[in-house]
């Protein structure tokens, strides 16, 4: 649960605190035991990496420089 891997990692995540060896042990229990929540978690990270495809990102970058040229014609 530190920056940036709560926003890099989002929803598809098992986030702790790196610190807290009890709460390590907790989340590695959990997504080893709990077949649902490891799914859950598979899919959220599956939605979450198209958010890093390049694709995605070059439409970004497109919509920035768009948007200056916009600026610039004003």
């Amino acid at each position: 649960r530190r920056s940036p891997m709560q926003e890099v990692a989002g929803p598809g995540s098992c986030l702790v605190d790196p610190d807290n060896v009890e709460e390590i042990r907790k989340a590695v229990l959990q997504v080893s035991r709990d077949a649902s929540y490891r799914d859950a978690l598979v899919d959220a990270g599956f939605r979450n990496v198209q958010k890093y495809s390049p694709e995605f990102i070059a439409g970004r970058y497109a919509a920035v420089y768009e948007e200056i040229v916009l600026k610039k014609m004003v």
